[in-house]
């Protein structure tokens, strides 16, 4: 009788989720050669069985492709032994790219976690949206209520996803040792949102604490963040945040990590009547390590485009339990 070997196989999305009755097409490598026909399956009940006969020695992995995830992922080292059965579990990241609609909680069902998020919404009665593609600039005004429930356009939906999601990691992220809040309730008033990025009001507290961060950050002081190049971009997003601005100081921290870290720029500007305040341009990275991030910005100057909402609604969901993110993602 053939020797067999058997690869039950489970698939998962960011929110550890089993993939349920999903297309996908599986192919099996040996020392990085395909071997065998694709098979086509559909994962009905979360999880498929296959099977390898006439098992031959060498390394063993596969190739999975899923409608609407990356186009492939490799599960890595089959560990297979006669006449056996290795289980593996497979998180596939969403592609961007695919068909994903997002269910926002409607504003009357927002709980007690949200009133941060309420709270700083009724106070940004100057609010905007910026589309990153065209620089093109909508006024919002305060998007309360009806206004935040009634949203349907593609621009809007983005930046709102983005707005949640820079919510759910303000209010999550660890916050340095003293600090009586977190980053989101240290913000006085939003001036715009984008699908990458919130440009507010900082209060004294938060400009004072990111730039003791920025100032310890070579002695370790604080090891959850580090210093950070506050480069032109980041001057340009202020100054776009009212006419007649000018910046008297800026500068930057990161968390430390490998995904979705969160970089802080403070700057302290001064408007047209010669008030004086700080603003902050919050964003999460795709990567955290310098090289990868060097990376995605080098991307998204040649594509025009920035970090997807969507990777970094599963980057939140892979890096914190129950984010408080008030939207899902479901097939479109």
């Amino acid at each position: 009788m053939a020797d067999t070997r058997t690869l039950v196989l489970r698939l998962w999305n960011a929110e550890c989720e089993l993939l349920r009755d999903v297309p996908a097409e599986v192919r099996f490598y040996r020392n990085d050669s395909a071997i065998g026909r694709v098979r086509r399956v559909r994962f009905a009940d979360g999880s498929e069985r296959f099977d390898v006969p006439d098992f031959p020695t060498g390394v063993w992995d596969c190739n999975v492709r899923v409608e609407n995830y990356e186009h492939s992922s490799r599960t890595g080292f089959l560990p297979f032994r006669k006449n056996s059965v290795t289980e593996r579990d497979l998180w596939l990241p969403r592609n961007p790219k695919g068909r994903w609609n997002s269910q926002f909680a409607r504003w009357s069902r927002l709980g007690p976690g949200y009133q941060p998020l309420k709270d700083l919404l009724k106070r940004s009665s100057r609010l905007r949206l910026r589309i990153k593609k065209t620089e093109e600039f909508r006024r919002l005004g305060r998007l309360t209520a009806g206004a935040y429930d009634d949203v349907d356009d593609p621009a809007l939906i983005e930046g709102k996803m983005g707005l949640l999601n820079l919510y759910a990691k303000l209010m999550t992220i660890r916050r340095p040792c003293g600090a009586s809040r977190t980053w989101f309730e240290m913000l006085d008033e939003l001036l715009y949102i984008q699908r990458d990025r919130i440009v507010a009001i900082a209060s004294r507290e938060m400009r004072d604490w990111v730039h003791r961060l920025k100032e310890h950050s070579a002695a370790r002081a604080f090891p959850d963040y580090r210093q950070a190049p506050a480069g032109e971009s980041h001057r340009r997003n202020v100054l776009a945040s009212r006419p007649g601005l000018s910046v008297q100081k800026i500068f930057s921290v990161k968390s430390t990590g490998a995904i979705g870290n969160l970089q802080l720029t403070l700057a302290d500007v001064r408007d047209g009547a010669g008030r004086e305040y700080a603003v902050c341009d919050a964003d999460i990275d795709e990567n955290g390590r310098l090289l990868e991030h060097f990376a995605d910005w080098i991307r998204h100057q040649v594509t025009g485009d920035s970090t997807s909402p969507i990777q970094v609604y599963d980057i939140l969901h892979r890096t914190v339990e129950n984010p408080p993110l008030g939207y899902r993602l479901v097939p479109g």
